[in-house]
């Protein structure tokens, strides 16, 4: 039985948010709109590459 390759993957996975107003802002008031995020960073896109290459990456984590 041969074990299938790993990948590690060094890199920043990070939460792109973006804001867009409903109407022209108004400063120092209430300005409703709309939210969005999406995932995003260098070692996310690496981990989808090798993902859609048949690898399996290795998740990991660290913190500072």
């Amino acid at each position: 039985m041969t074990a299938s390759p790993y990948i590690a993957v060094v890199g920043g996975v990070n939460i792109d948010i973006g804001g867009r107003s409903d109407a022209p802002l108004v400063a120092g008031d209430s300005n409703p709109g709309r939210i969005r995020s999406s995932l995003g960073g260098v070692g996310r896109t690496a981990r989808t590459t090798a993902r859609s290459a048949s690898r399996r990456p290795v998740p990991t984590s660290a913190s500072t």
